[in-house]
């Protein structure tokens, strides 16, 4: 019976594929399944992903015409035969026990996602990386608290496949962003294992690390998860702390990024943050989230004159 499936989405891997699966290949957990979606790749992937499907019976290959990471990962999650489900990065790679012990611990005390810490990985050097839980979630007070400080991630996870029943990632920038928000308030409980076990490799031309028009999709998606918390009632719940998170994206995340764009761009970036905060959170200051700490503070008094300094800062 698989316990685990770990879905790898994969596109002109050549160079570093290997890594990824020797991490897989390898894992103490042997109840596991490994499904690759090839996604289109021009290379020498394939060859790559046949040599060793020859030697391990539980990697599955599904080869489709290229559509990106979010529809790779919608594909991987419909053949899954897991009752956890997994993500992982075809440049990333993982501790060889890191399946086994998210899995212990998700089944330890029924928990509906399970997450562990991650290293930077650069070519010279290892780094810690961020650090956004600290213990078990057991209560709807701390997964708030949880909700504001989110690395938003999903390959440093284990989760319970139903939470993807009703849910698909969306092919939009930064769709870990998207699905996470989404998954939240569907979640009760939420293990940590203390452990940094997820290798997250830094590569200069990545696409987390290239900024385009498509960063305008911040703005579009959380006006989407606006939406959805409305429509699932989320809001009722989670308001403020929606709240603060919007206005952050937007203010914070989505204009500090706008500023690597041409000046046209900037400036539709600047008015689009504001307008859509305006809309939908125009009471915004209210909220006690935002004086508990700089960037709060930040937020609170943000205006056209903060972006001007930090566009100073960035020519220096």
């Amino acid at each position: 019976m698989v316990k685990v499936s770990v879905v790898v989405p994969v596109f002109n891997g050549e160079s570093y594929i290997r890594k990824c699966l020797d991490s897989l290949v390898r894992q103490t957990l042997k109840d596991i399944e490994i499904i690759i979606i090839n996604d289109g790749s021009k290379d020498k992937t394939l060859d790559i992903l046949k040599e060793y499907q020859k030697k391990c019976k539980n990697i599955k290959i599904i080869n489709q015409e290229n559509k990106g990471i979010a529809a790779s990962r919608n594909e991987g999650i419909k053949v899954a035969e897991g009752e956890y489900i997994a993500f992982l990065d075809s440049d990333d790679f993982v501790d060889l026990t890191m399946y086994q012990k998210l899995y212990q611990k998700i089944t330890s005390s029924d928990f509906d996602v399970v997450t562990t810490y991650f290293n930077f990985q650069y070519e010279e050097k290892i780094e810690k990386g961020i650090v956004d839980i600290k213990k078990d979630i057991l209560n709807i007070k701390d997964l708030k608290k949880y909700f504001l400080n989110m690395y938003p991630v999903v390959w440093n996870k284990l989760y319970k496949k139903e939470l993807f029943n009703d849910l698909k990632f969306r092919n939009v920038y930064a769709e870990d962003v998207d699905i996470l928000y989404r998954i939240l308030p569907k979640i009760k409980k939420m293990g940590v294992v203390k452990e940094y076990l997820y290798y997250y490799y830094q590569r200069e031309n990545s696409e987390s690390k290239v900024y385009t028009t498509r960063l305008f999709d911040y703005v579009y998606n959380f006006n989407d998860l606006y939406k959805y918390y409305q429509t699932k009632w989320y809001m009722e719940i989670y308001k403020k702390e929606f709240e603060y998170v919007y206005v952050r994206y937007l203010y914070a995340t989505f204009l500090k990024r706008s500023l690597t764009l041409d000046i046209k761009m900037q400036e539709k970036a600047y008015k689009l943050a504001v307008k859509s905060v305006g809309e939908h959170f125009p009471k915004y200051r209210l909220n006690k989230y935002f004086y508990r700490s700089l960037k709060g503070l930040y937020l609170v008094t943000f205006n056209r004159f903060y972006i001007n300094i930090i566009k100073l800062l960035r020519r220096k």
